[in-house]
């Protein structure tokens, strides 16, 4: 078991709960309906010829956990926090994912749920959108991002 593994089984310990660390995260990341949307809307972006990169601020067991439900092979190169010693909003994490990829940020759209993380972006020269699991299909409809969403 890894070290986040155990802090958690530890915690749960500590407070007296029964259930196993693998159980508490079917609860916490259980998936959601909300993904569905953006999911759809990352394979219409490729399927019209976009690449698709994921920046994640998530914890590495976090995102062990995220890999269950989301197929992270579609995504053409993951940029993760844990791995970079970096994290949004740094402008060096933005300025880092440029570089890696040589792409003039004009032509990157980056969609966040975290109106911080957009403008750093923004600053960067990155076009920036903020969804949510909820609200990502009215974005891309509003802002012509997509035809067919």
């Amino acid at each position: 078991m890894n070290d986040e593994n155990e802090s958690f089984r530890n915690v749960l310990e500590k407070i007296g709960c029964k259930i196993s660390v693998d159980e508490l995260f079917n609860i916490v990341y259980k998936k959601r309906d909300y993904y569905e949307d953006t999911l759809n809307i990352i394979n219409k972006l490729r399927n019209n010829g976009n690449k698709v990169y994921l920046l994640s601020n998530l914890r590495k067991v976090d995102f062990e956990y995220l890999k269950k439900d989301i197929d992270i092979s579609t995504f053409e190169k993951t940029f993760l926090s844990y791995e970079m010693n970096l994290i949004k909003p740094q402008k060096e994490i933005y300025e880092t994912v440029i570089e890696d990829l040589n792409i003039n940020p004009s032509n990157i759209y980056f969609f966040d749920d975290n109106s911080t993380n957009i403008d750093s972006a923004i600053q960067c020269g990155i076009k920036g959108f903020c969804v949510t699991g909820d609200n990502i299909k009215e974005v891309f409809q509003k802002n012509k991002l997509l035809s067919d969403v």
